[in-house]
């Protein structure tokens, strides 16, 4: 739980009254009550508060209204850079609270006490000095406890019965934090659950793809000889010097698909040397290498074409297309 230490450097005339040495956040709130009514009569107020968590102190600010304002909480979320700091004045800045009795001394104890005398006011000046030097140390504790007490030997009993206490977080608060978090909770499970659904799914799909393209290899590999078989026996009758009737009656063993309008290639077919397999969504694409005669010299031509396996037999469904091929 938070706690402060408020230390007001001017005007000096108040810095024993208004000075404490730990108030609560509701308490804190009151002093920005203070600072308001202070810049309505045109008086410029300067202090410092202090931050702690238990007995450690977490940091401190020098505030002035002619620069920061008067809403003492504005100002520690501008200027604190702690997140748990940030959330804790977050979380108790729109809250309303019941005013603690000892938080009514901030704004009134101007109102209840009589003017100091001049030698308080030169002990003031001196408690000033000690506590504006940077960093803050140890001094200030030390300094504020002899503010308070001389404060509350000057008070009547009334002032002493003002003592400041740290409010309770109610029932209902933590009520409504575990809710939270338990929501919270629910919320994180549904989308690792989300998330691990996703990913079970895509690898399945992915699983799924490897597995197929791997039985289209295995398939693959399985129907090569009979492929390279039957593309020897039609390239051969591709090559052919026969006539044209014998020429298309030769063909039409190998092929699955009407043969008219084929033309005949150039050349006399010399070798050939199985270059590529691919399957394809038309079928099985069959590559060569082959070597022409043609014109008296030697040439190296690529010839592709398409092969399906119609009732157990292994036909050519498009019409070979030719190209030249260099490595």
């Amino acid at each position: 739980m938070f706690y402060f230490t408020l230390l007001l450097l001017e005007p000096k005339r108040d810095q024993e009254k208004i000075s404490r040495e730990k108030i609560s956040i509701d308490e804190l709130k009151q002093f920005s009550k203070y600072l308001e009514e202070q810049t309505t009569k045109g008086i410029p107020v300067k202090a410092r508060i202090s931050i702690y968590e238990e007995e450690t102190k977490k940091g401190s600010i020098a505030l002035s209204t002619n620069r920061d304002g008067t809403d003492v909480l504005e100002i520690l979320l501008a200027r604190v850079s702690q997140p748990e700091i940030l959330r804790y004045l977050a979380e108790n800045r729109g809250k309303q609270s019941s005013l603690p009795t000892s938080s009514k001394g901030i704004v009134d104890a101007q109102k209840e006490e009589p003017e100091q005398s001049f030698q308080e006011d030169q002990e003031v000046y001196h408690t000033k000095g000690l506590i504006e030097s940077e960093p803050i140390s140890e001094e200030e504790h030390h300094e504020l406890s002899g503010q308070n007490t001389r404060r509350n030997t000057k008070k009547s009993t009334k002032t002493l019965s003002k003592q400041i206490s740290t409010p309770r977080v109610s029932t209902t608060e933590w009520k409504n934090k575990s809710i939270l978090i338990l929501a919270g909770l629910v919320v994180l499970l549904f989308l690792l659950n989300g998330f691990l659904f996703w990913k079970q799914a895509t690898l399945a799909n992915k699983l799924e793809a490897w597995q197929t393209k791997a039985e289209k290899a295995v398939t693959l590999v399985e129907k090569q000889p009979k492929i390279d078989t039957t593309s020897r026996f039609f390239l051969a009758s591709y090559f052919s010097q026969a006539k044209e009737a014998p020429y298309k009656e030769g063909l039409k063993k190998f092929v699955g698909t009407s043969v008219e309008k084929w033309e005949r290639p150039s050349g006399e077919l010399n070798s050939m040397f199985l270059y590529e397999i691919n399957e394809e969504k038309k079928g099985t694409e069959v590559n060569y290498i082959l070597t022409i005669s043609e014109e008296k010299t030697t040439k190296i031509k690529k010839i592709s074409f398409h092969m399906k396996e119609k009732e157990g037999t292994i036909l050519v469904v498009s019409q070979p297309k030719i190209e030249d091929f260099s490595w």
